[in-house]
């Protein structure tokens, strides 16, 4: 479990070594905070909710995540270093689990930029925390998945761009699978999931 923490520590502090990590995260919290407060308009509704925020979430992850996994996999393979990864006294997945690990953290520092949210939301009004609370860990878990979608895909390809468009097309599917509007295309699959 050492190399697995290790693997992730050193993936977690490359990510804040550059300014790419500081510019993703203030693109992150710029959209969600646009689309949160615009669309609809939070004080026109009259809500105290969050339904805002995890309505968009999806929509933003799906260019924010592929972003931040492109390189995992593929950059060491183009600069060659994955052969010296390998070699070291790490098993296959230690090191998997190690990049995993640290895209998630990276995704959960990320989540946490938005905690001013609740705050506002509860300030305005008398929020049940229950759903916030649930709608933060379905966020951070939906975030997970994408993570393991955009590792793989960043395993299969020595370019970053590729790995990128690859991994957006994939979790656009995984959007789109989920909208209501593209369940009324299967009628069948409908009925059955309204019975329930």
């Amino acid at each position: 479990m050492g190399n697995t923490w290790a693997i992730t520590r050193r993936e977690f502090g490359a990510y804040f070594n550059s300014p790419i990590a500081y510019v993703f995260i203030a693109a992150f919290l710029g959209a969600t905070m646009f689309f949160f407060f615009t669309y609809p308009d939070f004080l026109a509704i009259r809500q105290a909710s969050l339904d805002n925020l995890f309505n968009w979430v999806p929509w933003i992850f799906m260019f924010f995540i592929p972003a931040v996994t492109m390189r995992l996999w593929a950059e060491e393979r183009k600069a060659g270093t994955l052969e010296v990864l390998l070699t070291m006294p790490v098993t296959t997945t230690q090191a998997v689990l190690g990049k995993f690990l640290a895209s998630v953290a990276f995704l959960a520092v990320a989540i946490a930029g938005t905690f001013p949210l609740p705050v506002l939301v509860c300030w305005l009004g008398d929020p049940d925390r229950g759903p916030m609370i649930g709608g933060y860990l379905g966020t951070l878990l939906m975030g997970a998945a994408y993570i393991a979608v955009g590792c793989f895909l960043s395993s299969i390809t020595r370019n970053q761009i590729i790995a990128f468009i690859i991994s957006l097309l994939v979790t656009f599917g995984f959007v789109i699978i989920g909208q209501r509007d593209f369940m009324h295309y299967f009628p069948t699959i409908s009925r059955r999931s309204s019975s329930f």
